[in-house]
């Protein structure tokens, strides 16, 4: 890569800032495959294999017999800081979980994602000591590293665990990046990948060879480190406006509902009251029915109405509550009960009317002690008036 040509784009575009992944001859680019769909994983085809005897054996990075991922990364670290010293703090995990906790993927917020830095080593290459030790150890490199990035660490000097990279590279979707290290020779090692997340796309963004100087480097990681911060920041600033449009969708979703509720309590509400007008209509007719049976009944009761020239017969006149006027004869013999029940016959029923008689003081017919007593029992008058009141 051009290393003094900066991208203006604040998203990461692989043309701009890879160049230097594309940079190997074309005996560099000859990998081994089986000629089938599936590919072998296992680095270019003149890749320095680990010498057979013991000659310059040194405990490894990471041996080939590790037990778990946890337990070859405790491994790299400790060998590599006793090798040269002080290092800036290795992830201790699998490149799963790098990946997860570097781009934001354990739900840490966006402005917080760090650009992953993996870094893989070689033994058997030249510059591997000296990268090491003037570059990753060197103070504001180990430093930046530190607080800006994910840092994590493999040993590839072995055939078996570059393999095992292979197969973690294309488990997470990141051929590319393996494309990118079949391209650099062995003898180019240590690599410094840089990888940064652009909305959901994982991609490499530059690489720092063992031939590069810690100036070089710490340039490199510079110009990564500002071009992540944009692409986190443009995202940042559409994720808020994401939020912003689901806040008012949100809140768009709420009125509405509000609306809703409040027409649907309305229509509740007037057909509540709709019923409730209905069951008092209802009760009314009910009882107007059964007022006027219980009027048939009584009129059904009276005696026959005696003639005007009949002897031994009240008249009765009836001042009414509306006001009208009513006149009924009843034979002497007939009982007071019959006036009750005529008045009765009318709509004035006992329970709710008094029927007052013209005396003085005067008396309520309807609360007398016995009416079945007879008009002449009682010494009637032959001509009476009587008054009805609402009790």
């Amino acid at each position: 890569m051009d290393e003094e040509k900066q991208s203006s784009s604040s998203n990461v575009d692989a043309d701009d800032h890879t160049e230097d992944l594309d940079t190997t001859t074309e005996a560099e680019n000859d990998y081994l495959t089986d000629g089938s769909d599936d590919v072998e994983w296992i680095g270019p085809s003149n890749w320095d294999e680990p010498p057979k005897s013991s000659e310059n054996d040194q405990i490894p990075l990471i041996p080939i017999d590790y037990t778990s991922v946890v337990e070859a990364a405790q491994n790299f670290i400790a060998v590599f800081e006793a090798r040269y010293g002080p290092s800036p703090p290795f992830f201790q995990g699998s490149l799963q979980d790098a990946i997860a906790v570097a781009f934001g993927e354990l739900s840490s917020p966006i402005l917080e994602r760090r650009p992953l830095a993996i870094y893989l080593h070689n033994d058997y290459a030249v510059a591997s000591h000296l990268f090491a030790q003037s570059v990753m150890c060197r103070d504001d490199i180990s430093s930046l590293l530190k607080g800006q990035f994910i840092l994590w660490g493999w040993d590839m000097t072995y055939k078996e665990n570059r393999q095992k990279l292979y197969e973690w590279l294309a488990t997470e979707n990141l051929m590319e990046v393996a494309g990118n290290l079949q391209s650099v020779h062995s003898s180019k090692y240590p690599v410094l990948v840089i990888l940064l997340k652009d909305r959901n796309t994982i991609m490499p963004f530059t690489i720092i060879k063992g031939h590069d100087n810690a100036e070089n480097a710490l340039q490199k990681l510079m110009m990564s480190l500002d071009t992540f911060m944009r692409v986190k920041h443009d995202e940042a600033a559409d994720d808020q406006k994401r939020i912003e449009r689901e806040q008012i969708r949100q809140e768009q979703a709420e009125e509405y509902e509000k609306a809703l509720a409040a027409d649907r309590a309305k229509r509740e509400e007037e057909a509540k009251k709709l019923e409730l007008e209905r069951e008092e209509e209802l009760k009314h007719q009910q009882a107007k029915e059964k007022r006027k049976l219980r009027q048939a009944e009584l009129a059904s009761s009276l005696p026959e109405e005696p003639a005007e020239n009949e002897k031994d017969v009240v008249s009765i006149r009836l001042r009414l509550p509306d006001g009208m006027q009513n006149t009924r004869r009843f034979r002497t013999n007939d009982s007071v009960q019959c006036l009750v029940n005529f008045v009765g016959s009318l709509g004035f029923v006992e329970d709710e009317y008094s029927i007052w008689t013209s005396d003085f003081p005067k008396k309520d017919v309807t609360s007398l002690d016995d009416l079945s007593k007879t008009f002449m029992e009682l010494n009637w008058p032959h001509k009476e008036v009587v008054t009805i009141d609402k009790k």
